[in-house]
């Protein structure tokens, strides 16, 4: 049986990171509202230090709960946005039942790379870019054209592979943030909408890789 946390119910988190500190870091807040498509949370605040903690749209989450079995259960999902409600709210993406697990599966693990990404938008001629970092949830690039958070792209990456040979990665991703870099750059962070589970695994798996890499080094 798969399970769906209900409103009230307290639950914690951590957010993915490059810094290790910052994702070994325990949150917890308390579900206020739920929809069809979204989760909304109070303002996390930090376990050890008891301060709140400022999340930004798309910031990867894991987050758990525990059950009246006293298991728990464990899904991912990212900041979408917030919602003045008396208070600041977070809004999350819902997980799907099914997605919901008991094993932890901080797979997500973004790391620094610059490989070759291709983004195509509507009709729109293909822009060609080099990634800023990559995780098994989503990647970021930067561009000095002009995207809007919400915008849906069809997106080859190459990875590359031990072996010498790239593989061609397909997917489709959405744009759920944008920052300004100066120099009329953009930062543009997409998350994967559609994608092959074999095709995330080989992220997932060069992303592992390339720390094991920075480790070394």
């Amino acid at each position: 049986m798969h399970l769906l946390p209900a409103v009230n119910q307290k639950i914690m988190l951590n957010i993915f990171s490059m810094d290790e500190k910052e994702s070994k870091q325990q949150y917890h807040s308390r579900i206020a509202d739920m929809t069809d498509d979204y989760i909304y949370i109070q303002i996390p605040i930090n376990g050890t230090s008891g301060k709140l903690k400022r999340l930004y749209i798309g910031d990867e989450l894991e987050v758990w709960f525990v059950t009246e079995g006293g298991l728990n259960h464990y899904f991912q999902t990212a900041v979408l946005g917030f919602r003045e409600d008396n208070i600041t709210l977070v809004v999350l993406k819902k997980p799907e039942p099914q997605s919901i697990t008991q094993n932890q599966r901080r797979s997500f693990l973004r790391v620094p790379a610059n490989l070759e990404l291709s983004v195509t938008v509507e009709e729109q001629p293909a822009l060609i870019a080099l990634t800023e970092d990559i995780s098994g949830g989503g990647i970021s690039f930067r561009s000095s054209k002009d995207f809007s958070v919400g915008v849906q792209a069809s997106c080859w990456l190459l990875i590359p592979n031990k072996n010498g040979k790239p593989e061609h990665v397909h997917f489709n991703g959405e744009v759920v943030r944008v920052s300004p870099q100066g120099n009329a750059e953009r930062m543009i962070m997409m998350r994967y909408t559609d994608i092959a589970e074999r095709d995330r695994q080989n992220i997932i798996r060069y992303c592992f890789e390339k720390q094991i890499d920075f480790r070394k080094s």
